[in-house]
């Protein structure tokens, strides 16, 4: 958990920084105006400015966590995927090494399809849908 956390952490932190930085704060000022209470303009103006980079920060973290925790089973543990991955792949069982990575990736897509696309579509459904 360790490795996990310490890979990670710097990466989403910056993600979520760019996203506070990029804060338009001609809205904000325009809340201050309207005399929105600081709870009100963080809630309403801020959160959903800084949301994108939060979601972007979340998949990316997301594909990071996974990886790590691979790659730490293969280096230090006796079971895991990454364990298994490890030991199919110096027998020479190119099949198993396949049916691990294809249960990995579709982890990742369940996770992906039924986690965080329904959140973030919950998320920006106030934006107007783009028809291309």
């Amino acid at each position: 958990m360790l490795a996990i956390s310490w890979t990670t952490f710097p990466s989403i932190a910056i993600n979520i920084w760019q996203g506070v930085k990029a804060v338009d704060q001609r809205l904000v000022d325009m809340a201050c105006v309207f005399r929105a209470s600081r709870w009100r303009r963080t809630v309403r103006v801020v959160i959903p400015q800084v949301l994108p980079y939060m979601m972007a920060a979340a998949r990316f973290g997301l594909g990071v966590v996974w990886k790590v925790t691979v790659l730490v089973e293969l280096l230090g543990r006796s079971d895991g995927i990454g364990y298994m991955l490890n030991y199919s792949f110096q027998m020479f069982k190119m099949a198993d090494v396949f049916a691990c990575t294809l249960s990995f990736t579709l982890v990742m897509l369940v996770i992906e399809l039924a986690a965080l696309k329904p959140l973030e579509n919950r998320l920006f459904r106030w934006r107007p849908e783009i028809r291309a």
